[in-house]
Parts: C-alpha cells; structure tokens; sequence
C-alpha cells in the first residue's frame, strides 16, 4: 500500500503560457468575428425555417380543401347515383310467392 506523506506534492497540470496582450487581441476580434458569423448563420436559418413553414401551412390547406372536394363531389355523385338507380328492389312481402301481377 502507497500512502503520500504530508511533505509530498502530488503531480499538477502543466502552467499555461500566458498570453501576451496582442495575442488575447486577435483571439478576441477571432471570436467576434466568428459570433457574427455563426448570428447570420441562424438568422437565415430562422427564416428559412419561416419559409419552409409557411409553404407547409398553405400545403396543408391546399390538402384539406383538395380533401372536402373531393369529399363533396363523391356525395354528390352519391345522392345522384341514389335516385338513378336504387341498387335493388325488395320484394312485397304481402303478395304470394308464384304469383306473377
């Protein structure tokens, strides 16, 4: 078993090399000019999102309304199917089978 005695340090990370202040200049402008960037980046994002947003909803509309035409003009071939032709006829009940009128 390996125990660290009081007078003993432990390794640490390396120091960084400071900056000089001509270097922390350029990584500043560096970083702005790249939040710019990465700003314009998402304002056209967000209006490509709007864009494409906008064409769904109107295609969404132009599905329904294609929908409750199409849903009107079957009812309407319905009702005037249903008086042309009445599918079959029921047969009167109350006259007996074998007689012909």
């Amino acid at each position: 078993m390996c125990v660290i005695g009081s007078n003993e340090t432990t390794p640490t990370k390396r120091p960084r090399k400071k900056k000089t202040l001509a270097e922390l200049r350029e990584d500043e402008t560096r970083l702005l000019k790249e939040r710019k960037q990465l700003k314009r980046q998402l304002a056209s994002l967000q209006a490509t999102c709007q864009k494409h947003r906008k064409d769904n909803e109107s295609l969404k509309k132009m599905k329904d309304d294609m929908k409750s035409q199409v849903l009107a003009s079957s009812e309407e071939n319905d009702c005037v199917e249903g008086k042309k032709n009445d599918g079959f006829v029921l047969p009167d009940l109350n006259i007996p089978a074998g007689e012909d009128y």
